[in-house]
């Protein structure tokens, strides 16, 4: 089955800002990581644009859902792109390099190192720094190098053959090491090291260490010599000051402490806190939480109580941070921090006046909490807009609850049904059910549907999360036995309150073909494949179609790795010790015959035909 990614509803309300996307499967797995200097072409190239690549196309089919974060620029998203893809490991960030690996910087262990770019087997003496995915970006990374530390980057064919200085050493930007003399092997080293130190992500080291020579140039009046140290630091800071990430791997002296960043944004009476988990320095990953606030609430009183909640009910799996960065006063703040360091073990900080290096961290986090709110609410909206267009369809005042049901099977075996639940604000995972079917002939989806429907409503159900609207993945026969099970049924709610749906895949079985039933008489309805009501029924029920069919996925698995003799009423865990033991295994049991099984202690006549008869036929 094709995935069930609403990519419109998505790409509607994407930001055009630079940034970085994650793609998930339907288990929730990252699959690919990408970055983007416009986040909404570029994702609307795997959708729109005709797809001539196998891989990509196979990618796009398995697209579940995609998360994204904002950065301010290109070069951010890139370094947050190599973060991800280090901490997640993608399957397709492999795939897709056309059986390469990914581009590295990489410094020779030659006499006079040279820094370059290199992809493929990492089989050259030397040291690589990466991965990184781009090889465009990778070039204006060597640029900048090149113009701060001067070494070469020159192949070695050409610099074992030259007899004077190329241009490169006239515009100051290698120190001419391919001739002798012309470079001093100590300064040449101090260069080398510095440019180790940098992708290494210990630039401060650098600067003290430059800052340090340029001093003692200075009291030994060599101007010259400190102006060009003082340039070199310059040069450091810009590039560095001008990136915020690159500023926090490259340059900030606490690049070693852990960091919590949150986000806040707030609209129609939606709160959204974004969260950075920032840890040595790096973008780790980020998370965003949604809150509904009433107007007799105040903002900052349920904030609190997030992140007290957030980190306590984390606290086994979270590695806690130093410090937590916020842009809002939050009132008593002292008295969160005691209660969060408790937790810890160690002291946290909630900060609110930032030092300059953590400003833009923060500035990183509203924009992704006002991007995510943004698309909730968007979201939110548009399922509520196709709530009222479903109801004015079925001629009813209101749907405030959907449930859908769907049955699951491999050619009658194993059969499991689910019930997913909707409302306004979109699915109810907490009501979610699936089903084991017993007791019918194998692959009669009606007899299951009859079976699932008198299980879920067969009891007292609170008024709240009596359905509206009850859709069934089927066709008038499992329409018919849904209307017989509610007739029958004898509970206290109102049973006659729901509506009854049936939908059809059709005969071609194509999205946007359903047949809808009201009636088991007459023919079905067909709305149009673009209309608001007909969208929300296929995603109700494509989502009971993936439950159910992940239930009976595992079901599946789980009896294939069950031994036979635990499928035999009578046989517990005893009984089956004691016949592998004295059968001397599995296969001997199978061989065995009636009169064998007997002599087994404690099974009788009765139960030796039941096991024989179970293992042979």
């Amino acid at each position: 089955m094709k995935n069930i990614f609403n990519f419109k509803e998505f790409l509607s309300h994407l930001t055009t800002q630079p940034g970085v996307y994650r793609m998930y499967n339907k288990n929730g797995i990252v699959i690919y990581v990408g970055k983007a200097k416009n986040l909404k072409n570029r994702l609307s190239s795997y959708f729109y644009s005709k797809i001539n690549n196998r891989k990509i196309e196979i990618l796009v089919n398995n697209i579940q859902s995609i998360d994204v974060i904002v950065t301010q620029t290109e070069t951010e998203a890139l370094l947050l792109e190599y973060n991800y893809i280090k901490l997640y490991q993608p399957r397709y960030n492999v795939v897709f390099r056309d059986d390469k690996s990914y581009t590295y910087i990489f410094l020779s262990n030659d006499k006079h190192p040279r820094i370059t770019m290199h992809r493929g087997t990492q089989n050259k003496k030397g040291e690589y720094f990466g991965p990184f995915s781009n090889r465009f970006d990778i070039q204006k990374l060597l640029k900048l190098i090149q113009k701060i530390f001067p070494i070469r980057q020159c192949k070695n064919n050409v610099y074992r053959i030259r007899s004077r200085p190329c241009l490169q050493y006239q515009i100051g930007r290698c120190l001419g090491p391919c001739i002798s003399g012309l470079v001093d092997e100590q300064e040449y080293k101090v260069q080398t090291n510095y440019v180790r130190m940098f992708l290494t992500g210990k630039s401060n080291k650098v600067i003290d260490k430059i800052v340090t020579r340029m001093e003692k140039a200075s009291i030994a009046l060599h101007f010259e010599e400190a102006d060009r140290l003082y340039s070199q630091i310059k040069e450091i800071n810009t590039i560095t000051e001008k990136h915020c990430i690159f500023k926090n791997i490259f340059l900030n002296k606490n690049y070693q402490d852990n960091i919590d960043v949150i986000g806040l944004a707030y609209d129609y009476g939606i709160i959204c806190l974004h969260m950075l988990f920032i840890r040595h320095g790096k973008v780790l990953r980020n998370s965003n939480h949604f809150l509904e606030l009433s107007i007799s609430t105040e903002l900052m009183k349920v904030i609190q109580k997030f992140i007290t909640d957030f980190y306590f009910s984390n606290k086994k799996t979270l590695e806690f941070p130093n410090s937590i960065l916020i842009h809002f006063n939050l009132p008593k703040a002292n008295l969160l921090e005691d209660l969060l360091s408790k937790i810890a073990g160690h002291k946290i900080n909630i900060q609110y006046k930032l030092h300059i290096n953590d400003i833009c961290y923060l500035k990183l986090a509203k924009i992704n909490a006002m991007n995510a709110l943004k698309s909730y609410i968007s979201q939110s909206l548009i399922i509520k807009k196709r709530f009222i267009a479903l109801a004015t369809f079925l001629k009813i005042d209101n749907i405030n609850r959907i449930e859908c049901f769907d049955i699951s099977h491999t050619m009658g075996e194993y059969t499991t049904a689910s019930c997913v639940a909707y409302n306004k604000n979109g699915p109810v995972f907490s009501d979610y059910r699936h089903f084991n079917i017993d007791g019918i002939l194998p692959g009669d989806d009606c007899a299951a549907i009859k079976q699932v429907l008198f299980r879920r409503y067969n009891k007292n159900i609170e008024k709240n999360k009596i359905p509206d609207l009850i859709l069934i993945d089927g066709g008038k026969g499992q329409l018919l036995q849904a209307e017989n099970i509610f007739s029958a049924l004898k509970v206290s709610w109102n049973k006659d309150h729901p509506v009854l749906l049936a939908i059809s895949k059709g005969k071609y079985r194509k999205t946007g073909l359903e047949t809808l039933f009201l009636k088991t008489e007459g023919k079905g309805i067909f709305l149009p494949h673009d209309s608001p009501e007909l969208h929300i029924i296929q995603h109700i029920r494509n989502a009971a179609h993936n439950y159910a069919l992940s239930s009976h996925q595992k079901k599946q698995v789980k009896i294939q790795c069950t031994s036979s003799l635990e499928r035999i009423k009578g046989i517990g865990p005893k009984r089956r010790q004691k016949l592998l033991k004295y059968m001397g295994g599995l296969q001997s049991l199978i061989n065995a015959s009636v009169e064998d099984i007997i002599k087994v202690p404690g099974i009788s006549f009765i139960l030796a035909k039941k096991i024989y008869h179970s293992l042979n036929y």
